[in-house]
């Protein structure tokens, strides 16, 4: 069981490793973000893309659960990854 200081410093740290990451110079990954956010958004809300795909546009609350629940996971695997790694400070 973590305690109170135990899970701060977890979260603080997780964070910091994230922000990390999302600082470093990477192209790659931010082209592979924005087109995929452009996609996905295309493929709920574009007339036509949406009738050849037959999706339904997603109401403001499931897509912004929909969003957390994907950064979740994120900060999930990176508590994972800090786990096995061990503490660095």
């Amino acid at each position: 069981m973590l305690t109170p200081a135990t899970a701060l410093y977890w979260a603080v740290t997780a964070k910091v490793v994230l922000v990390g990451t999302l600082r470093t110079p990477n192209r790659t990954l931010w082209a592979v973000l924005g087109l995929a956010s452009a996609l996905l958004l295309a493929a709920l809300y574009v007339p036509w893309a949406v009738a050849v795909l037959r999706f339904a546009p997603l109401p403001l609350h499931e897509l912004a659960a929909a969003c957390g629940l994907g950064l979740l996971s994120v900060l999930w695997f990176e508590g994972i990854k800090w786990a096995r790694r061990g503490p660095s400070i």
